[in-house]
């Protein structure tokens, strides 16, 4: 029962943890989905050394050496994590002196954070799987139960990953929930010291359980005694693909929707939840179903890849995808499972693997792949080693046969013969097949497949062991198929990409009536056009166009300013996220414009030595630009320096269509408002989204500060202007009723209101 106990809790703690330690961060690296991945890398590496010190203890003869090495180790854990409030932190939460000046590399300061604010209590607690299975199994005679403390363990994680969005981030803070967090490590320290000791006390020498435990025969519990080089090189593999896939997928989800514990939670919770199945109900694994499943759903994640769905159609496709793909290289992996005496060596290999995927995707990927082409990539390679496992067992379908694999082949076959027809033929250019492409691929697809399957059910071709194979090679074309569509796709009119720890941006080129247009493209959202044709370089355009909102509010200021009253330095904007510099097209001289900007890559784009947009360079304005995230900048400018005193200030840094929640919290605009000059200064908020409805959230800021808003909504006309919603908020009513606004179709803010403080936020009260 203590076993249970300690291994459940030690596994609540370890991924609780980690949404906590991440949630505090991510304000601190501008919200960026690398956030996450790259504490995942970290937790992997970390796991892998907690893995390794288990391995490595329970190989010590002498048991008592084995309980004070690990007692010193928890004792070691509670006092760094107890330590942290001397330094002015609450438990878990890095303390602020580690905060980004904004010069910093990202990630090595974000690894610096992580083991300074959690590093020896997780690894403490990511030793508890493994080594206490290892005592376990000197005192119980059978191995299957050992296995099921894994079990218990996954569940015990994905209890933690499902508590927090839905529990512990709702009721409690960020000091709370450290502080909590903290009180139940020092229960599951208690417990652990008292289960090594019981482990010492009672067990007989190493050497003699070892023996002990090579009497269990492979029979018993259904794996192999040992295991060889092509065992242990499979066991890296499929841990490997599974890891990489988790992160693939939260990687896709995040950059396209909002980086927020729920959409870290979900692939991870997925993740493990095959794990648990796989490990505590081995018999629930097929392989034919799980390769059917893992096949279709393969083929069906290919929308995704090349159209714009719904939040809800994308949650609910990368999660199918990803429970049946992570279903069948756990699946293989737990049918390659070893016998005791190689037991923390199994896991060890997993958490090498994982710990690979990790650092693949974090940092490899990055540096590889100028986009987003790891996920594709993974289906392609995840196939490949399904393919390799299946060719070496002797058992597997491709060599025994199997008709039902051999009816998805030809349902898949006309699947993908239907949907190239329909996406990459001209017939796809007609109206009406366009629009009901989707309808004629499933009609068609299930018609064709019907009849082949019924005339060849029974035949003996249905039965060979070559339809497997071809199954196999055919998803390997197709996934092969849709990564080079997606490099194609990101490579068209591209002029410069560049991929760093805060996304992909990429300049394109793309000819117009009047001329060329380049455009900033980040994932598939436009951040910025530029008309290159003499006479239209400095013309306004996407989301800041004339008849924008923030259009309508420069004009505005203009009317009304008078550069007598303050002084000589005329209009003063500022701006969270530069985009291309757009704004800059509208101040003339004597104004001036300060952008805030958290990447380089795109600082280098506008104004580097050789820029590829010239609004910045082309205005007679005073620029000047300031590199970090834009909250913690302004916060230490108002700290420091006072307020900047901005007659506009603009809030346009989204990533994408995913939202860097700090950016918009009460605590985030009572930093913007602490930094306008007067009660006739705009706060304009770019709240044009794809996904989320975000005026709620603008409403209730307004309303929390006593500042009027309206809304102005403008259609687009692509790639020149694009449809945009701006709300502009102030103090003074007549800048409101303005008749500019009124004009432009302004309407004031009314309804629904939803809070988002920097403690709580909801993300599914915003979902369109």
């Amino acid at each position: 029962m203590m076993f249970a106990f300690v291994v459940f809790l030690s596994a609540f703690l370890l991924f609780q943890v980690q949404l906590i330690v991440a949630k505090h961060l991510l304000p601190w690296f501008g919200g960026t989905p690398a956030v996450w991945t790259t504490s995942q890398m970290f937790f992997q590496l970390l796991l892998l050394g907690g893995y390794t010190y288990a391995h490595l203890l329970t190989n010590i003869r002498d048991s008592w050496r084995q309980f004070q090495i690990h007692l010193a180790v928890l004792v070691a854990a509670s006092v760094a994590l107890f330590a942290l409030p001397v330094w002015g932190a609450d438990p878990l939460l890095a303390p602020s002196w580690l905060k980004p000046e904004g010069t910093e590399n990202p990630v090595s300061l974000l690894l610096l954070s992580l083991m300074v604010s959690v590093g020896l209590p997780f690894f403490a607690v990511s030793t508890t799987g493994p080594l206490l299975q290892q005592w376990h199994s000197r005192q119980s005679a059978s191995l299957s139960r050992t296995y099921r403390l894994y079990a218990l363990s996954n569940a015990g994680s994905f209890l933690g990953l499902l508590s927090y969005p839905f529990g512990v981030e709702r009721v409690f803070d960020l000091p709370q929930q450290g502080w909590l967090w903290a009180a139940l490590f020092a229960v599951f320290s208690i417990g652990c010291g008292v289960v090594a000791w019981r482990a010492a006390y009672s067990g007989a020498p190493v050497e003699e359980v070892q023996r002990g435990l090579g009497e269990v025969t492979p029979a018993a519990d259904g794996a192999e005694s040992q295991a060889g080089a092509y065992r242990v090189g499979s066991w890296l593999l499929l841990s490997f693909m599974s890891s990489v896939m988790f992160l693939a997928t939260t990687n896709q989800l995040s950059q396209d929707v909002a980086a927020v514990p729920f959409l870290w939670a979900l692939p991870l919770a997925i993740y493990l939840l095959t794990f648990i199945i796989c490990f505590d109900r081995p018999d629930w694994y097929s392989r034919r179903w799980g390769m059917i499943a893992a096949a279709v759903s393969s083929i069906a994640i290919l929308p995704s890849m090349t159209r714009e769905l719904g939040v809800p159609l994308q949650v609910c496709g990368y999660g199918a995808f990803l429970f049946s793909v992570c279903m069948l290289y756990h699946g293989e992996l737990v049918r390659l499972r070893p016998g005791p005496r190689q037991l923390t060596l199994f896991y060890l290999i997993i958490a090498f693997g994982g710990a690979l995927g990790g650092t693949f995707v974090s940092i490899a990927a990055p540096l590889w792949f100028p986009d987003l082409w790891e996920f594709p990539a993974a289906i392609v390679v995840g196939w490949m080693v399904i393919g390799l496992a299946w060719w070496a067992d002797r058992i597997s379908p491709f060599h025994t046969g199997d008709r039902w694999l051999f009816s998805s082949l030809v349902t898949i076959g006309s699947w993908l013969s239907i949907w190239y027809l329909v996406e990459r033929t001209r017939f796809g250019r007609v109206d009406w097949i366009a629009e009901h492409g989707w309808t004629l691929t499933f009609v068609g697809s299930a018609a064709i497949a019907t009849c082949v399957c019924a005339a060849v059910w029974r035949s003996r071709l249905a039965r060979s062991s070559l339809w497997p194979q071809l199954l196999v090679l055919l998803l390997l074309l197709s996934s092969g198929f849709s990564l080079l569509q997606r490099v194609e796709k990101t490579r068209d009119g591209l002029i410069f990409a560049a991929r760093n720890f805060y996304g992909v941006i990429r300049v394109a080129s793309e000819e117009v009536p009047g001329g060329e247009v380049r455009l900033l493209l980040h994932g598939t959202t436009t951040h910025g056009a530029q008309v290159n044709a003499p006479g239209l370089r400095l013309r306004p355009t996407t989301y800041y166009s004339p008849s924008s909102g923030v259009g309508v509010a420069v004009r505005m200021l203009t009317k009304t300013h008078h550069q007598g009253s303050d002084g000589p330095e005329g209009i003063h904007i500022g701006l969270v996220g530069m985009g291309i510099g757009t704004m800059s097209a509208y101040a003339r001289a004597g104004d001036r414009v300060r952008y805030y900007e958290i990447n380089p890559e795109v600082i280098d784009v506008v104004q580097g030595p050789r820029p590829y947009f010239t609004f910045v360079k082309d205005s007679a304005a005073d620029v000047t630009t300031v590199l970090g995230d834009a909250r913690l900048s302004l916060e230490r400018e108002l700290a420091e320096t006072g307020s900047q005193r901005f007659d506009l200030l603009v809030m346009d840094a989204f990533s994408g269509d995913s939202v860097p929640m700090h950016l918009i919290t009460e605590e985030a605009f009572r930093v913007y408002i602490a930094h306008l000059k007067r009660d006739e200064s705009i706060l304009a908020v770019n709240v044009s989204n794809r996904y989320l409805d975000l005026e709620p959230v603008v409403t209730a800021n307004a309303q929390a500060f006593g500042f009027y808003a309206v809304r102005v909504d403008t259609k687009g006309d692509p790639p020149i202007v694009m449809a945009s919603s701006w709300i502009l908020l102030t103090r003074n009513l007549q800048v409101v009723t303005d008749s500019a606004i009124l004009s432009a179709g302004g309407r004031p803010l009314g309804g629904r209101v939803v809070r988002f403080t920097d403690k709580y936020s909801n993300l599914f009260r915003v979902l369109k």
